[in-house]
């Protein structure tokens, strides 16, 4: 029992590295980037979009503290379909 242990503890297991895999993590990272620029966008125009939508400017700041709390949270379950539903290819 002790040896098998030991045989398992040297052996490492090999890991491959798909091109595929760094082609969805750049769309991804596209992708992210383009809605951060698109909702920074608001807090930059902020007092223009305060009275178009006669808001303030505390509901305008937190549509991007909800946007950017909401990326996090949904981060997690994005990884693990790309892990294990995109990549059973």
């Amino acid at each position: 029992m002790t040896e098998s242990i030991s045989q398992m503890e040297t052996q490492t297991p090999k890991i491959r590295t798909y091109t595929y895999r760094w082609l969805i993590v750049g769309l991804y990272g596209l992708y992210a980037g383009a809605s951060l620029y698109q909702i920074n966008q608001y807090t930059i125009i902020e007092n223009i979009v305060e009275k178009y939508y006669n808001t303030s400017s505390f509901l305008i700041n937190l549509s991007q503290l909800v946007f950017m709390i909401t990326l996090l949270i949904l981060i997690a379950p994005s990884v693990y379909i790309i892990e294990n539903i995109i990549f059973e290819l």
